[in-house]
């Protein structure tokens, strides 16, 4: 059985023309595998660490930790659905929690964030098309920040066509919607935030 492997190294920079203590610089690493367990299954797994810094505003630099899994299976006229979970915590270094906006306690700020995914595919002779949805919740330990966890759905699907053997084209299209859990609106404030966010 075949058994593949991943080493990933990731660097990002993030610069803003008007709010400089947005800028950040990213590394992360990734490593991963992948397991054959018989012509229609296939297992995965991985891990990532990633340490965000912000230029102008260090006591906001953190540590994301993740670790995932995947399941994959062959179908009928060529097609596949996938599924995985994955867990991540982004460890704070000098951000502490707060009862409140002037109240700090001893406590490292932590966030956790559960994410779930599915995916189902069809292989065509010159395309692959696509669909999936994701779920995933994000959880502070921060009392004072609560109004920013939220629920997320996203649904999207995808079409890559191969012209020839250079050239290929790639169309992609999602729907998120986030859910505040306890962040009210400005004009109703019985009423819960709510966003939507349309990519193409």
């Amino acid at each position: 059985k075949k058994l593949k492997a991943l080493l990933e190294y990731e660097m990002m920079t993030l610069a803003y023309d008007e709010n400089f203590n947005l800028d950040i610089i990213k590394n992360g690493i990734h490593g991963g595998v992948t397991k054959e367990i018989n012509k229609d299954w296939s297992a995965g797994a991985g891990y990532r660490l990633s340490a965000y810094s912000y230029f102008h505003a260090q006591e906001d630099n953190f540590y994301e930790n993740a670790g995932y899994w995947n399941l994959k299976e062959n179908l009928p006229m060529k097609m596949f659905h996938q599924l995985g979970y994955e867990l991540s915590y982004r460890n704070y270094m000098h951000r502490l929690t707060r009862v409140n906006a002037a109240t700090e306690t001893d406590k490292k700020r932590g966030d956790l964030r559960h994410t779930v995914n599915y995916d189902i595919g069809k292989y065509f002779p010159n395309d692959l098309f696509k669909a999936g949805c994701e779920y995933f919740n994000n959880n502070s330990n921060d009392q004072f920040i609560n109004y920013y966890d939220y629920d997320s759905y996203k649904a999207s699907a995808s079409l890559t066509h191969i012209f020839n053997d250079k050239f290929f084209g790639f169309l992609a299209f999602s729907r998120q919607l986030r859910e505040y859990r306890t962040r009210s609106i400005t004009l109703d404030p019985l009423a819960k935030e709510w966003d939507k966010t349309y990519t193409l």
